[in-house]
């Protein structure tokens, strides 16, 4: 059974087939459902990292890339174990891993609605933010 609290940040997503999208998330980035009623559904994929997804009036997709991006950090898992997992789903767009100036390494994918997430890990875990940003 999954555990409930209160969730410091979430984000709402609409979605033009909610069932395509819990299918995309359950099997490309390890999802998993949490609730669902007819007018929503909510997924985890690890503690704080949730989603809720409703149904769009419009059916349609919005525009891909249209500036919003959702941050994960990538938790158990490592940004390179993500990217070959989103690489097994022939609709998942993606970008890296790469690994950036402010010690991240990070992947970027798109979801079938046209939404990108990114999930990022620490590059050297013993720097402080004062030699990470003294760097750049």
């Amino acid at each position: 059974m999954e555990e409930f609290y209160p969730m410091p940040m979430f984000v709402n997503l609409k979605v033009a087939d909610i069932e395509r999208s819990i299918k995309w998330y359950q099997e490309a980035l390890g999802f998993r459902q949490v609730f669902r009623n007819t007018g929503m559904v909510h997924l985890r994929r690890e503690r704080f990292q949730d989603l809720l997804l409703f149904p769009s009036v419009e059916r349609t997709s919005i525009e891909p890339g249209n500036g919003m991006v959702i941050q994960f950090q990538a938790g158990k898992s490592s940004v390179a174990e993500i990217a070959h997992r989103v690489r097994q789903q022939d609709s998942a767009k993606l970008e890296g891993p790469l690994e950036q100036p402010w010690n991240v390494r990070e992947v970027t994918i798109q979801d079938p609605d046209g939404y990108r997430l990114r999930f990022s890990e620490p590059i050297d875990v013993s720097l402080q933010f004062d030699q990470v940003m003294g760097e750049n």
